[in-house]
């Protein structure tokens, strides 16, 4: 096991080991992640690498695929990084999109069936993030992705009067969870960033800035300076969420 002082001391300090680590960690997934035959990626590996599940496509992990590829076209990597990216951007517009009602579905099975449509912030935060740092990265057609994002979450997710984002819808709009929570928020504020830093359009910085001062000062004085996780309608600290629930891997107590 390492001390801190042996691990202050290692080459993970140095720019070029962390570029090397970056380009080894997109290696070990590529080109075994691309699904050539349904589109989009294969999500789930052990540890050596061999295929553990083809068969769920998560907006989450969509989006962070997009993400690590496109970091690795910036990074000046091997040309399949923007063609990986590319590839997770095509399918994230044309399988997890939900071109009846608008917004992103949050799994989809690979031949394309919808196997849970709620409609979360959380997922639509990471699928901001992803099409952001993907702009970035000289993908044009994300910026499309990153404008109807940011209208859909302002349509249906945005409380204006709270100055937070709600965090669950069902699929057609219709009704909405009564939990509120700080993760998606936290997401969407860096999301944001992410977004403004691709498209220069303030509107995402002051709305980060908005998420920022809200979760730090508001929420904080509710719960005594801490940055609670869940919340009622009202934005109150629910206390008890989840206390007894140790499965939520989005939603863990406390």
């Amino acid at each position: 096991m390492n001390t801190a002082a042996d691990f202050s001391s290692t080459a993970f300090r140095e720019p070029h080991t962390l570029k090397q680590h970056i380009f080894d960690t997109l290696h070990f997934y590529y080109p075994a992640c691309i699904d050539q035959k349904n589109g989009g990626y294969i999500h789930e590996y052990y540890d050596d690498g061999t295929v553990k599940n083809t068969h769920s496509k998560h907006l989450v992990s969509t989006a962070r695929f997009i993400y690590i590829f496109s970091v690795g076209a910036l990074l000046d990597g091997p040309d399949w990084c923007k063609e990986a990216a590319q590839h997770g951007i095509r399918f994230l517009q044309n399988s997890h999109y939900d071109r009846e009602h608008g917004g992103y579905f949050f799994e989809i099975a690979d031949d394309g069936e919808v196997k849970d449509d709620s409609k979360q912030a959380y997922g639509h935060a990471f699928a901001l993030l992803a099409s952001s740092i993907a702009y970035q990265a000289g993908i044009q057609e994300a910026k499309e992705t990153i404008e109807q994002i940011y209208d859909v979450m302002e349509k249906y997710f945005w409380e204006d009067a709270h100055g937070f984002y709600r965090d669950e819808w069902d699929a057609s709009w219709s009704a909405s969870s009564l939990y509120r929570g700080q993760n998606a928020n936290m997401h969407m504020c860096e999301a944001m960033l992410s977004a403004f830093e691709a498209t220069r359009d303030k509107k995402y910085l002051d709305r980060a800035y908005t998420l920022a001062k809200g979760v730090t000062q508001q929420l904080a004085e509710r719960s005594g300076g801490m940055i609670w996780e869940h919340y009622d309608t009202d934005w109150q600290p629910d206390w008890d969420y989840n206390k007894n629930n140790t499965k939520d891997e989005f939603r863990p107590y406390g």
